[in-house]
Parts: structure tokens; C-alpha cells; sequence
């Protein structure tokens, strides 16, 4: 397991043995569904498994109030197990790249949705956040999401980029 309580590959199926540890997670594959990838989430109790991204799970962070470099959605598993993040700012704000931290074996798809009053720029390439964590634009320019604008993403392990796809 490595320091930040995940597991670097995913694994065929899981029992209750196969908790973690509260606060921790592991990624697999479903056995019943081998394209499901899953992740474990310790409880320290009974582990709770969740659909990676396949899911309609909804997040709605705090406001973003200043610009974001190698932005992270929530402590812990909620980035990987949502599919739909609901954002918003106090002003016109920039994000220039996600934390990627845990994707290592799936290629994470997520829709971003500006439900904020202003616009959110996502940057492309930018130099500001880590090269693992920028995001690549179609046409190499950046992207303005207006209010109520909404965009679709997925981490490319390939390449080791966000894609606005």
C-alpha cells in the first residue's frame, strides 16, 4: 500500500477481509462486472465499495475563491467515485489542473459543471500545476465555462493528462 492508503494496481475481487483500514482505499475490478473498475473505501468495519466514476454521484465542493493549481475536489475518495462535480466561484476564477493522485489503471471520466455566477477558466497546459495534473484543450486554448456551462473530462493514463473530451 502506498503512503497516501492506496494500493498502485487494481485487483480481481475483494471480500470483508479484504478491508483496507479506516480512512484508507484500494481500486479493483469487479469480479461479476470486469469493466466496473471499483474502489474499496476502509470503514474499519465492513469495506464499502463504489463504482469508479460509472456512477451519478454528485459532488458539490466549497466555492473555489482563489485560482486553483493541481485543485482536488474533496479529501479522499469523493473525486474518483463522482461522475457529476458541481462547481462555482466568487469571481472569474482559473483552474490550471486536477490532483490526480489514485489514477493509475482506469481512464476516469467526469462532467464539471459551472453552477456558480462567474465564469471558471480551465487553463490549458498550464505550467502552474504538476505535469501529471494539467489538462489539454482541443485547439491549445483555454476554456471558459460560463455560468450553467458544463464540460466533460477524463484522465488519460497514457498520457498522464486531463482531456476535455
Amino acid at each position: 500500500m502506498s503512503t497516501d492508503g492506496h494500493v498502485e494496481q487494481p485487483k480481481k475481487g475483494f471480500t470483508e477481509s479484504d478491508d483496507p483500514g479506516a480512512g484508507q482505499w484500494v481500486m479493483i475490478v469487479d469480479t461479476e462486472n470486469a469493466d466496473t473498475p471499483t474502489v474499496l473505501l476502509g470503514t474499519g468495519a465492513v469495506p464499502v465499495a463504489i463504482p469508479l466514476g460509472t456512477s451519478d454521484a454528485v459532488e458539490t465542493p466549497a466555492q473555489i475563491t482563489v485560482n486553483q493549481n493541481n485543485y482536488t475536489f474533496v479529501t479522499g475518495v469523493g473525486f474518483l467515485a463522482s461522475t457529476f462535480d458541481r462547481l462555482s466561484t466568487d469571481a472569474s476564477r482559473d483552474i490550471t489542473g486536477f490532483d490526480s493522485t489514485g489514477i493509475t489503471a482506469v481512464q476516469l471520466r467526469k462532467k464539471l459543471i459551472n453552477v456558480g455566477s462567474f465564469d471558471l477558466v480551465l487553463k490549458h497546459d498550464d505550467g502552474a500545476s504538476d505535469l501529471a495534473n494539467r489538462i489539454l484543450i482541443p485547439g491549445g486554448a483555454d476554456l471558459i465555462m460560463a455560468p450553467n456551462d458544463a464540460v466533460d473530462i477524463m484522465y488519460d493514463v497514457t498520457s498522464s493528462r486531463w482531456r476535455v473530451v
